[in-house]
This record gives structure tokens, sequence and C-alpha cells, in this order.
């Protein structure tokens, strides 16, 4: 886009538990099963990652300097303005050998604190372990650009349970920027073609948070 830098958010999640990001499924011995791909592989869909990145995102707006118009300049308004972040899916890249497991648990109403009728339920859920990749691209003028990354990569650093079954530990996940040696659930930031390096991000970043340091 004219007079607009291309900032683009990398992703690799790695889920250090199962996960269940409810779907049709053909396993008529479940209760709810993962939504699928084309391959009959789980994926995690955009929906979900802008819709938990945005509520981190509010959340974060008290507690930092970013101006609170980002939101809305990320993430749009209900049924009239499209957001400026554009959010891919996460897929698995090829075809693990098993990944779904049944998982059993036992169905409580947390209101009256009993268990309910009927109360076993089988459950289908992705496999912990598994890896998934995807993007978000956002376009912004020069001022734009240190407050976007910095709102961005916060929320992504809170989103730590995607999907349903947090009570049950389940979509557990911890995402930090991209360093070397980190193995497990990571972002890169890269601006037009450029990665910006772990200590330039910091830099970027801490100034926007209220007592930090630059």
């Amino acid at each position: 886009m004219q007079g607009k830098e291309k900032l683009t958010f990398q992703l690799q999640l790695k889920m250090m538990s199962d996960w269940l990001i409810k779907g049709a499924s053909e396993q008529k011995i479940a209760h709810a099963s993962p939504l699928l791909d084309g391959q009959n592989r789980p994926y995690i869909p955009a929906s979900t990652i802008k819709g938990n990145l945005r509520y981190h995102a509010k959340r974060l707006l008290a507690m930092t300097t970013i101006g609170k118009h980002y939101e809305t300049f990320l993430f749009g308004e209900s049924g009239a303005k499209q957001g400026n972040l554009y959010v891919e899916d996460c897929m698995l890249e090829g075809k693990p050998f098993a990944s779904t497991v049944l998982r059993h648990r036992i169905s409580i109403n947390r209101r009256r604190k009993v268990v309910n009728d009927e109360a076993l339920i089988v459950e289908e859920a992705a496999a912990k372990g598994l890896t998934l990749s995807g993007k978000m691209v956002c376009y912004v003028k020069e001022e734009e650009k240190a407050p976007v990354i910095a709102l961005v990569s916060l929320a992504l650093m809170q989103m730590n349970f995607l999907g349903s079954g947090k009570s049950v530990g389940r979509g557990y996940q911890t995402m930090d920027y991209k360093k070397d040696g980190r193995d497990d659930s990571y972002f890169a930031v890269i601006a037009e073609d450029r990665e910006i390096p772990y200590e330039e991000w910091r830099q970027i970043v801490l100034p926007y948070i209220k007592g930090g340091q630059s």
C-alpha cells in the first residue's frame, strides 16, 4: 500500500497440552471433536486467534501507554468497520502420524457444584506437541508502526490458552519473541522483508509498558 509499511507477524504455535476447537466429526462416540481442514488435520481458525488477541489487547491498553484507538484500528468495530489486522488460520505442516486423541472427563455443573446427568463425556481432542504455523499482516504508517508492534506482541504473549477446556488445562501454550534455541511457541515481526532482531524488538516494545525502561 502506498505510503504504508507492511508488518508481518509470523507465528509458530506448539501446543503443550491437548486442545479442542470444536467442529464436525465422523467420530460417533465423541461428544465433541476438533475442527479439521480439508486433509483431516486439526487447525486453529483465524477467528479464534483474532478474538483471543482482541480480548488481551483491550485489557493491555489499560496497562500501557498505547492509545486506546488502536483496538478499533486493529480489530475494527462490530458490524461497521473492518480492522487493519489480517489474520490467517494456523495450520499443521505435513501429516502427523496421530493428530487426535480420545479423552474422557466428568461434566460438572459449576453453579450448583454437582455432577451433571450423563456426566461421562468423551471428547476427541487434537494431540499435544503438534506444531502449527500462520501469520498476521498489518499495513501501517510510520507513526503507527511501533505502537502496533508493541500491542500485538504483548497480546500474543498473553495468549496462553486457545479453544475450549481451559479449566481442565486444555489448549495451553506459551508465546514469546523468536530467539535462538527457542523450540516452543514463538512469533517474529517482519517489517517489509526484514525480520526484526530480538534486541531491536525489545527496544520497540519496552517504552510502551508503564514503568518499562528502554
